[in-house]
């Protein structure tokens, strides 16, 4: 009897420690994660900001601007990747797939004006 009550405790302490840590602890530091991810995403855009063209075709700097944007999404799509969304909650899962999706779409983006610059140029 007195094996079966400390294992009921332990089961027990176990589930409701996977509770509190997916439903109550994981979601705050991930939502951080996120937070960290879209303040440097807003700090990169500050930095690149408009590029100071030399003249109208300035395929140089353009090529350049496109280089580091391909290096930031790179660097982004890692950090992307290592973030964990909590089991749970879908909305967050689906966060991550939105994030990814989004980068996705901005490298087709890049290799896209990459190939037009190359062909006009």
């Amino acid at each position: 009897m007195k094996k079966i009550l400390i294992l009921g405790l332990i089961i027990l302490v176990l589930a409701v420690g996977g509770y509190w840590y997916g439903a109550i602890y994981q979601p705050p530091r991930y939502a951080q994660a996120v937070l960290a991810l879209e303040t440097e995403l807003k700090s990169f855009g500050e930095q690149v900001g408009e590029p100071q063209f030399r003249w109208r075709y300035d395929y140089e700097t353009t090529i350049n601007t496109l280089d580091k944007y391909d290096a930031f999404t790179a660097q982004f799509t890692k950090k992307i990747d290592a973030l964990n969304p909590p089991l749970f909650d879908q909305e967050m899962k689906q966060l991550k797939k939105d994030l990814q999706f989004w980068i996705d779409d901005f490298n087709q983006n890049i290799e896209l004006s990459r190939k037009r610059i190359e062909f006009i140029g």
